[in-house]
């Protein structure tokens, strides 16, 4: 306490002249001394602050001081260097006072008319400042993201600490109540800025934190999560989201939920299955709020993913893709136009890489994401490693017979070229 005792002092012998010092024209404005812009005399607050410094209450002194701060500002001209002098002094108050002090600091910035910016940067300074109190860091977090929420900055200010909310929690050692507080107040605001991947992430990660919850609202929160997969554009992941062990429950049950029936035709199925789904499912579908046009154009690029992850780096012909994702009641431009369609999209979204050839209807996927990765599949990316091995062994000769002209080139001696015959089956036990 010595450091805020010095600070304090400071600050009250300014104050106790009549009028502040030439050399500290704004910095008298920070403890309530109105006598120069109306009052005759200090304010009753101000008074009130001396008392309780020469009586050692520090704390209680600066919980009335910041009563005023808005003061600072009121000519809205701020002033850093007395602002960043009272994050100092808020820093060296006891540990479990700093934030209820905080929130009185924040009460003070709201009703001043200053600009975002300021705002923003003064918090993040404080943020910075705070070295080892989690619950400190925890409510300027809040608070910063509380000031981006109402301005719409969420996404670009604090966007990229989405997926590190929950090493937050951990490192500031907050309680589950905390941490489901800040998920529940992120995701509120990933939905309202349209950041469906954001609020995607978010649910993952309250699935993840809840405490013992009912069973009723994990499986309402889970099918929720799936819904919203399905419906967002952009979200490839399903395989991802089938390993979370709250939506993974759901299929080890006597009956399987009508969610994870959804949520499978994304994790295996083709097109033409899932047409004849929702065929037959259409007004239930509906009811689950699934936007079926964006699930489909879904379905259409996992499909293509498929069909590359198979005949990667082959020629597919527009007509075996055709037969997958297209009807059969269009003609075979509109098939064509809408095969490319797809495709782009596809490499747009990222699962795969492509060549497309108009002139002979035929696209090479040159990479392709697995929707899933199970056994069948690790025996295929075996394969393809077998396969690159056994390239390079076959270059091997010819690099040490280009290492061997190099050399020779360079020396009079004679050439010795060297000739691998391809092993046979035999030899190659």
């Amino acid at each position: 306490m010595s450091l805020v005792k010095e600070y304090f002092f400071s600050f009250t012998r300014i104050l106790s002249y009549p009028f502040p010092p030439p050399s500290h024209p704004q910095m008298s404005k920070l403890f309530s001394f109105k006598l120069f812009f109306s009052a005759p005399e200090p304010t009753e607050i101000h008074n009130k602050v001396k008392d309780l410094v020469s009586k050692g209450q520090f704390t209680e002194a600066f919980d009335e001081a910041l009563s005023e701060l808005g003061l600072l500002f009121q000519d809205n001209a701020p002033h850093d260097y007395i602002f960043n002098y009272t994050l100092v002094l808020l820093l060296n108050m006891p540990k479990d006072q700093q934030p209820k002090l905080l929130l009185k600091l924040r009460e003070q910035l709201d009703s001043t008319k200053l600009d975002l910016s300021f705002k923003l940067k003064s918090l993040n300074t404080l943020f910075n400042l705070v070295t080892d109190n989690g619950i400190m860091k925890y409510s300027i977090f809040v608070m910063i993201h509380d000031i981006s929420a109402q301005n719409g900055l969420v996404k670009s200010i604090l966007g990229s600490h989405i997926n590190r909310l929950l090493d937050y929690s951990k490192e500031w050692k907050i309680s589950q109540e905390q941490t489901l507080s800040l998920l529940n107040s992120f995701l509120s605001s990933a939905n309202k800025e349209n950041m469906q991947i954001e609020a995607i992430s978010i649910e993952k990660l309250i699935l993840e934190t809840l405490p013992s919850a009912s069973t009723e609202e994990i499986h309402s929160l889970a099918s929720s999560l799936i819904i919203h997969a399905v419906n967002c554009p952009e979200y490839f992941l399903f395989d991802e989201l089938a390993s979370i062990p709250a939506i993974e429950a759901m299929s080890s049950g006597s009956s399987t939920p009508f969610e994870y029936t959804i949520l499978s035709y994304f994790l295996a199925e083709n097109c033409s299955s899932w047409m004849k789904f929702v065929e037959s499912n259409s007004e239930k579908l509906s009811q689950f709020n699934v936007d079926i046009e964006v699930a489909t154009n879904k379905i259409k690029i996992l499909t293509i993913n498929s069909i590359g992850s198979i005949n990667l780096g082959k020629k597919i012909p527009y007509s075996a893709i055709s037969k997958e994702i297209c009807s059969s009641n269009t003609t075979e431009d509109e098939n064509d136009f809408e095969i490319e369609s797809v495709i782009i999209d596809s490499v747009k979204s990222g699962l795969f890489s492509a060549k497309i050839d108009q002139l002979d209807r035929s696209v090479i996927i040159t990479r392709s994401t697995l929707r899933k990765l199970g056994k069948e599949e690790w025996k295929s990316i075996l394969g393809y490693l077998n396969n690159w091995k056994s390239s390079l062994s076959s270059l091997l000769p010819v690099i040490n017979n280009g290492k061997l002209m190099t050399q020779l080139s360079l020396s009079s001696s004679s050439a010795v070229v060297e000739i691998n015959n391809p092993p046979t089956e035999n030899t190659a036990k």
